[in-house]
């Protein structure tokens, strides 16, 4: 139960975050490339984020979802 509450919580979290608006701005600004997707994930226990370079997609960990943007958009970058 304590497990479930905890991924529930964060889930809630993470949805206050629009993770492409941020990857794009963040993109822009600093003349990196568009992740083709990027998306929550709970599934990651040792990272943070992590990306597939061949296709794009960036993945960030729902931990990150209570932490200030700045933190969050350090890992998108």
């Amino acid at each position: 139960v304590e497990q479930f509450t905890r991924r529930f919580e964060r889930s809630e979290q993470s949805r206050r975050t629009d993770l492409t608006r941020r990857a794009r701005a963040l993109a822009k600004a600093h003349d990196l490339p568009v992740p083709s997707d990027i998306r929550w994930v709970s599934n990651q226990a040792y990272r943070w984020g992590s990306c597939t370079p061949s296709d794009g997609t960036v993945r960030i960990s729902d931990r990150l979802a209570p932490f200030p943007t700045w933190v969050i958009d350090h890992v998108i970058v």
